[in-house]
């Protein structure tokens, strides 16, 4: 996107009412009690680092190949979707971290004067209409029609040093439903340099750090805009190539690499599916399996529960991840097993490069993949792949990870025996959210199992 910066002129002054109400509000959309925002005071020292509060708003906010049904508002001028930050002040993006940011002036602040932090959601009226309109202005091609937006704004709060409380500045996410949005709306700003402005993405896939952040003319921000407006700077959040490389390790999946599809029935299964290779697991073999709707693997009969009760069920159970998975509202799950190609070519690489001492050649692979599958009945999307691999003798489970929605309850990963004996439980290992970026073999997302070993008792990596 190209960067139209405004000439610098003299900065648009924005009057306040004594309950911080904008009088006038351009580049402001409105703002204040009495505009039905909730206010909340900048009061305690408590407040000044790492406070923030948290809501559920009433739809899903695409950003970056993710949908967040969590936006947490951190008084230091940032927001995060899902995941709460362990970071209170400012840092560079790109951070390579674990967090989505979305950072309108990340600083720090002395919040226990003269400050308060209005927000509200807006599903109707006139603000919606004004954004709208705002939107097809800067992106004429779309044919945009809001149909939400969230509106936080940051009103005279107080920078950590002696500088007078100068700040207001106000950020706008805004969907309709596919496509979104973030504005950044900026008024007087006090003259400071410890600051981060833009977005940033787990793991920085995609992210924009403004020109002049962490530099004193960051200021300048009053001045300057790319849909020339000035003051207002606006960016669109909902597009990522390649699901920001999420998904780069998976094994390649799909119909267009000739697997076949699970029908979209809520706690479904495939159903039977004859293995031209038997698996051993643990001392059994095995010469089918089922590929359960909300991610797992059995091997003697389907089972459709949604809940993740992995151990003590009484059945053999491979489990990338599972949970309540809805594929009836979004998502796809897909299977295939491979004899010859690139598929054993790939697999034989990968277990020579973890199990160097083996020698392996791959004789037969099973690829399922759970492709941006909605949990429970939430516009969410989550992604992963289980592989199984053998030749002949020994077996391997591999467990690919990438995009997780950040609102999953119940759930379980990994594997274990029909008489809970031999098991390995992720989730002792790795948070859920984490899973993404954790590994066994030192490669982002990936676990790695061998699975044709007996074990007297228990198992560990």
């Amino acid at each position: 996107m190209g960067f139209l910066l405004a000439s610098l002129c003299v900065v648009h002054l924005l009057l306040l009412e004594a309950d911080g109400t904008s009088a006038e509000t351009e580049p402001f959309y409105p703002f204040g009690l009495n505009n039905g925002d909730t206010q909340y005071d900048y009061n305690s020292y408590y407040y000044n680092y790492g406070h923030y509060f948290q809501i559920q708003p009433e739809t899903s906010f695409p950003f970056f190949g993710g949908k967040y049904y969590l936006i947490n508002i951190y008084m230091q001028g940032f927001l995060t979707l899902g995941q709460t930050s362990d970071y209170y002040y400012p840092i560079q993006f790109p951070s390579y971290s674990r967090n989505d940011f979305i950072a309108p002036f990340w600083t720090t602040w002395n919040n226990g004067v003269n400050g308060a932090l209005f927000y509200r959601e807006v599903t109707s009226g006139s603000v919606l209409q004004e954004v709208t309109s705002d939107i097809n202005q800067y992106y004429p091609q779309l044919n945009f029609s809001a149909a939400w937006a969230f509106i936080a704004t940051w009103n005279w709060t107080k920078y950590d040093s002696a500088a007078p409380p100068e700040a207001t500045f106000q950020v706008v996410l805004v969907t309709d439903g596919t496509l979104s949005f973030v504005l950044m709306n900026y008024g007087n700003l006090s003259a400071t340099s410890d600051v981060q402005v833009g977005y940033d993405t787990m793991n920085s896939t995609n992210y924009f750090s403004m020109p002049g952040s962490f530099q004193s003319n960051i200021t300048n921000l009053s001045f300057t805009s790319n849909v020339n407006v000035k003051g207002r700077w606006v960016f669109r959040t909902d597009y990522c190539y390649n699901n920001c490389l999420f998904q780069d390790d998976f094994y390649p999946y799909g119909p267009n690499n000739g697997d076949s599809l699970i029908p979209p029935v809520n706690d479904g299964n495939s159903s039977v599916i004859l293995l031209t290779e038997t698996l051993q697991f643990f001392g059994t073999e095995y010469n089918k399996l089922y590929v359960n709707n909300n991610g797992f693997l059995t091997f003697g009969q389907a089972v459709s529960s949604p809940y993740s009760s992995m151990f003590r069920s009484g059945y053999d159970i491979i489990a990338p991840f599972w949970s309540n998975w809805n594929t009836t509202k979004s998502g796809v799950i897909s299977y295939r097993q491979a004899t010859s190609g690139s598929d054993l070519q790939q697999a034989t690489s990968d277990i020579n490069q973890y199990f160097p001492q083996l020698n392996f050649t791959a004789t037969w692979v099973f690829i399922a993949t759970w492709d941006n599958v909605a949990f429970y009945n939430m516009d969410t999307e989550t992604s992963f792949q289980v592989v199984l691999i053998s030749d002949g003798d020994q077996s391997f489970v591999l467990m690919n990870y990438g995009r997780i929605s950040s609102v999953i309850s119940s759930m379980q990963a990994g594997f274990v025996t029909a008489d809970s004996m031999i098991y390995f439980n992720m989730m002792e290992y790795s948070s859920y959210t984490d899973l993404t970026f954790s590994s066994n073999v030192n490669v982002k997302g990936r676990w790695v199992f061998q699975t044709n070993i007996n074990y007297e008792k228990g198992i560990a990596v």
